[in-house]
């Protein structure tokens, strides 16, 4: 178990969740099967670091989380609070027990994570890619997910409502478990959309 977090070094197989102080900025290091469990990032920057099997269970995050890795993590029962992940490589992590869902996508790479009821609205998710994601009662309400891919995503329940949806992407997805209403898209999309629920063009 370490003490603390020492700056420009990578740790492999390291428990945290006792350490005393977090540092102000945790930047590019790399993290693999280590435990966070219970701490507070709220006043640590998290700034192109690299987190592979690691444990983030209970903890506590806030403010932005930039171009960072969270490769099959765990977040259960973690408080997101406002986080905001911008451009953040999020593959195979489960969030689907978090406390607080009211954090905040930016782009990035959410593919085959686990999402269970997020709710954004007016966001722009900057082409983010959910493909094969487990999506559970999820809320994206008037946001801008233009070129944003949903391929292959396990859905139920997907609130949509009055997005834009140019570019996007939702090949063998579950129509029947998505609302589009009051959703603006393109013509590809309504003719992908329009066959998937056996309407003639």
């Amino acid at each position: 178990m370490a003490d603390f977090i020492e700056p420009g070094t990578d740790y492999t197989g390291v428990d945290f969740s006792e350490i005393q102080e977090m540092p102000e900025i945790i930047a590019r290091q790399r993290f693999s099967d280590c435990r966070f469990n219970s701490l507070s990032f709220l006043e640590t920057r998290l700034d192109g670091a690299v987190f592979e099997r690691c444990s983030f269970d209970f903890t506590r995050i806030g403010g932005t989380i930039s171009r960072c890795a969270f490769l099959n993590c765990s977040f259960r029962y973690a408080n997101l609070l406002s986080a905001e992940f911008d451009g953040c490589k999020m593959t195979g992590s489960n969030l689907a027990d978090v406390t607080n869902a009211g954090y905040i996508i930016r782009g990035g790479d959410w593919s085959y994570t686990e999402i269970a009821k997020i709710r954004m609205k007016r966001r722009d998710l900057d082409s983010a890619n959910f493909t094969g994601a487990n999506l559970f009662d999820c809320r994206f309400e008037n946001c801008d997910l233009s070129d944003v891919r949903f391929d292959n995503a396990i859905v139920n329940s997907l609130d949509l409502k009055g997005s834009k949806l140019y570019g996007a992407s939702f090949a063998f997805v579950n129509f029947g478990q998505v609302n589009f209403k009051g959703c603006e898209a393109d013509v590809d999309f309504a003719i992908t959309f329009a066959r998937a629920n056996g309407i003639k063009i």
